[in-house]
């Protein structure tokens, strides 16, 4: 059961920080596509 919990806490990180990670590679991504 514990490692069932750690994987959805594994879970809740990524996506607690993969948003924000996603939106600065996204606005990186424009930059370079803009200059």
């Amino acid at each position: 059961m514990q490692s069932v919990i750690s994987k959805d806490r594994l879970r809740h990180q990524l996506s607690f920080y993969g948003v924000p990670l996603a939106l600065v590679t996204v606005l990186s991504h424009v930059h370079i596509s803009l200059f």
